[in-house]
C-alpha cells in the first residue's frame, strides 16, 4: 500500500489506539470492511475497552465485600480498616465509572 504522509500517520494514530502496528491495523481494517465487521479503534470498540476495566473493579470490590462478610460471618475480627476501605473501594468504582459513562457517550452520541 502507498499512502500519503498524512494518509500514514492517520493510520499509525489509529494502530496506536488499537494496539497494533500500521500494518496489522491496515490487515484488520480491510478484513474487518470485506467482513462488514467494526474496524479495531471504531467507536464502540473504544467503548468497550473502556467499559472492561471498569467492570473488572466493580466485580473485585464485590469479591473483597463478599470475602469480608463471609470473615464477619465466620466470627472473625474485622478491622476497622477492613470496614473503612469497602465504601473507599466503592466510591472510587463508581467515579470510575461516571467517567466511563461519559466517555462513551461521547463515543457513541
Amino acid at each position: 500500500m502507498r499512502y500519503t504522509v498524512e494518509e500514514y500517520a492517520a493510520v499509525t494514530a489509529a494502530a496506536g489506539w488499537s494496539d497494533l502496528s500500521p500494518t496489522a491495523y491496515v490487515g484488520t481494517a480491510a478484513l474487518a470492511a470485506a467482513r462488514g465487521t467494526e474496524a479495531p479503534g471504531a467507536p464502540i470498540r473504544e467503548a468497550l475497552t473502556e467499559l472492561m476495566p471498569a467492570r473488572t473493579a466493580a466485580v473485585r470490590i464485590g469479591v473483597a465485600v463478599n470475602k469480608l462478610a463471609a470473615k464477619a460471618l465466620a466470627g472473625a475480627d474485622v478491622t476497622a480498616a477492613e470496614l473503612a476501605a469497602a465504601p473507599d473501594a466503592t466510591a472510587r468504582a463508581v467515579a470510575r465509572d461516571e467517567q466511563v459513562a461519559a466517555v462513551v457517550h461521547r463515543v457513541i452520541a
